[in-house]
């Protein structure tokens, strides 16, 4: 079966931190840059910031912690749909469905 939804835009994880990050939700200072982002559990986007550290060769120089987002949080930032959902697209990719 194949359904159609009108009225609906998919953002990839990338779009979703952009966003994220363009409405002041994650703020990254100038000495940090944005790592990987996964949607953990099916619900909690996670995205990782990293920090250049040269100081401790046992890291590797580079420092990082993760900043989470439930969904909730993402609709409390996000105007542009009025009801939000995690879902897969055809390759099996998290995506986050915005409904107007």
């Amino acid at each position: 079966m194949k359904v159609e939804i009108n009225n609906v835009e998919a953002l990839s994880l990338t779009e979703v931190v952009e966003q994220l990050v363009g409405c002041g939700a994650l703020q990254i200072a100038h000495d940090k840059k944005l790592g990987e982002s996964r949607l953990e559990c099916g619900c909690d986007l996670d995205i990782d910031i990293m920090e250049n550290d040269p100081s401790d060769p046992r890291i590797d120089g580079c420092l990082s912690h993760t900043e989470e987002f439930t969904l909730s949080d993402i609709r409390e930032h996000f105007t542009q749909g009025e009801w939000y959902a995690w879902a897969k697209d055809e390759d099996g990719n998290d995506i986050l469905l915005c409904f107007n």
